[in-house]
């Protein structure tokens, strides 16, 4: 799916994808190695449960999210290292 044709810098999820599930596509990107390494940042609807695996998430956004605040998270998930959840 993806990764398979390009290698993205970012990945924006939105977990609430019409077709395919969000979690779905997050748990294909984590299980390919060449992905391990792309930051993603997830954008929700409503809380995430304390125990809600998000593997491989950089960064989580509740919607509404404001144009600037999204820019300054990729930003920052871009200039980071290695991931780590926040908001």
């Amino acid at each position: 799916m993806l990764g398979q044709i390009v290698e993205p810098d970012l990945v924006l999820l939105d977990l609430g994808l019409p077709l395919v599930s969000g979690y779905v596509v997050l748990q294909e990107l984590a299980a390919k190695a060449q992905a391990q390494a792309v930051p993603v940042v997830i954008v929700v609807t409503g809380q995430i449960g304390p125990h809600t695996s998000l593997p491989h998430a950089r960064c989580v956004l509740q919607k509404p999210v404001s144009p600037d605040k999204l820019v300054d998270t990729v930003r920052q998930c871009l200039a980071e290292g290695s991931p780590a959840q926040g908001t």
